[in-house]
């Protein structure tokens, strides 16, 4: 392969023509086909494209043809970490270190791989190895500030996350999470106005909707108008803020609410007096569009102003027919969900796996004498079934409903809800139903910082870890609370 063709790929590749960069490689490699640094830049420019396959084939023979070279190996960590494959990110950026431990790159992709394997301490020292190198760069800090955030070093990443925003205002992961920083502590005007910088991330880039019609800015002249307020991200979120579409039909807009599909029913029972629903694909033309998650900050809420009062509910003829499932004891009814967003991956690998809890430590609730337990948890592995096989006078009703019409028609009929952070979570909260909510060591910001209440949800309890990943503090006050809470629930 001639200098001048890969001078020419590369020059394409850098100016972000992943596409053209691939396409003059593969036919440079024709002719050659050990040629070290048109595989490097191939892999690179395929896993641009989003093809995995044919990205991890030639960085891995252009590894085999240069074993020593430190900054294929640190790209590939970052290829490797980007697909999800962290271990193997981690594997890779140990060997690019090996070869040269001065590498800032090698650094930060390592350290990267080290912070999605929930191994914080080791992302730190890399990331602090990269500044002691003398880099310096806003996304370096946004990233430092993510790391110290999950240390639960909250000013100092705060400090971080300025830092990144001086450096660059317009790196929108730093103001994403400055804003989840923000909304935590209650500084709701200001965190929500950054939260805004969440359509120009990676992870939300591909949910935004380009819409012909303006967003909803400004609510001081809203009657008659018409609004489309349409979900951004995931179900609970939905349930969370949908408290907004009667406020914005009490001010005279015509709302068009358009939701994902497990929610249609719910929405359309509970919301129908206030707005018309539709699922996400059928969404009619507006005056404005909102999405659901961008209301507060329309509104300008604070802590002391969010609409709190129930706002969701169960359908009378759902309800009737959710009865039969339910015996005629006097034991107080406890709803219980335990894990989080099973089916999500992506999602699970360091999100829904911290957030959810293993079915044997919820065992001293399930054995309590002086309740009657109801799952509500849906898509119960073998392992499972077998063990709530043995508990007495379980009622399973994850199995059995079929959106969360079904699920509101069951918390209606129960008289607690304990619960992971998940959209059962929010579902309870809404309708006003006592929900006890069990959070990780950092939650998300909704659930604010060592708060037993929350704002959002008045009828709510909960329960925080103290360590990471380990339930042990959360199930010894939650255990004796439910004791006492249910020896209240049946005295004569």
């Amino acid at each position: 392969m001639k200098a001048h063709q890969l001078h020419a790929a590369l020059a394409a590749y850098q100016e972000g023509q992943y596409a053209q960069a691939e396409a003059m490689l593969l036919a440079a490699l024709q002719a050659d086909g050990d040629v070290f640094d048109a595989l490097h830049v191939l892999g690179l420019a395929c896993h641009k494209r989003g093809k995995s396959d044919v990205a991890n084939a030639a960085l891995l023979t252009a590894i085999s043809l240069c074993p020593q070279d430190a900054a294929a190996l640190s790209n590939y960590c970052k290829v490797l970490e980007e697909q999800g494959r962290f271990e193997e990110a981690a594997q890779m950026g140990e060997q690019a270190l090996a070869i040269d431990p001065a590498s800032v790159a090698a650094h930060i992709n390592l350290g990267n791989a080290y912070f999605k394997l929930r191994k914080v301490e080791e992302a730190l020292r890399h990331y602090e190895a990269a500044l002691a190198l003398g880099h310096r760069s806003s996304a370096l800090f946004g990233t430092l500030g993510n790391i110290v955030l999950a240390l639960g070093q909250t000013e100092e990443a705060k400090r971080h996350f300025e830092t990144a925003l001086r450096l660059d205002p317009r790196n929108a992961d730093a103001q994403y999470a400055y804003a989840g920083v923000l909304l935590a502590d209650g500084a709701y005007i200001e965190g929500f106005r950054r939260y805004e910088w969440r359509w120009h991330t990676s992870h939300s880039a591909h949910v935004k909707r380009d819409h012909a019609f303006p967003q909803l800015q400004d609510l001081s002249d809203v009657s008659g108008k018409s609004i489309l307020v349409h979900s951004d991200q995931g179900l609970g979120d939905c349930i969370q803020f949908s408290r907004y579409v009667p406020v914005l039909a009490e001010r005279g807009a015509r709302v068009y609410f358009a939701v994902p599909a497990p929610l249609l029913a719910l929405m359309q029972e509970s919301l129908g007096a206030y707005a018309q629903i539709f699922s996400n694909r059928d969404i009619p033309v507006p005056d404005y569009h909102c999405p659901v998650m961008s209301l507060p900050y329309a509104f300008g809420s604070t802590v002391d102003t969010i609409p709190s009062q129930p706002y969701l509910y169960a359908d009378q003829a759902r309800l009737a027919r959710w009865q039969a499932i339910f015996d005629t004891s006097s034991r107080p009814r406890v709803g219980l969900v335990w894990n989080a967003n099973r089916h999500n991956a992506a999602v699970a690998r360091y999100s829904s796996v911290l957030r959810s809890l293993p079915l044997g430590a919820l065992l001293p609730v399930l054995r309590m004498e002086a309740i009657t337990p109801v799952s509500l948890q849906k898509d119960l592995s073998e392992a499972e079934q077998l063990a709530l096989g043995f508990v007495p006078h379980l009622v399973d009703a994850g199995g059995q409903v079929q959106d969360f019409a079904d699920t509101a028609a069951v918390i209606a009929q129960l008289d607690l809800v304990i619960t992971v952070d998940t959209a059962v979570a929010h579902l309870a909260g809404a309708m006003g139903k006592p929900v006890w909510i069990l959070l990780q060591k950092h939650p998300d910001w909704r659930w604010m910082r060592e708060r037993s209440d929350n704002p959002w949800y008045p009828t709510a309890r909960l329960f925080r870890q103290t360590v990471e990943g380990d339930w042990t503090a959360v199930m010894a006050e939650l255990v004796p609370a439910l004791r006492a809470w249910a020896a209240a629930r049946t005295l004569p």
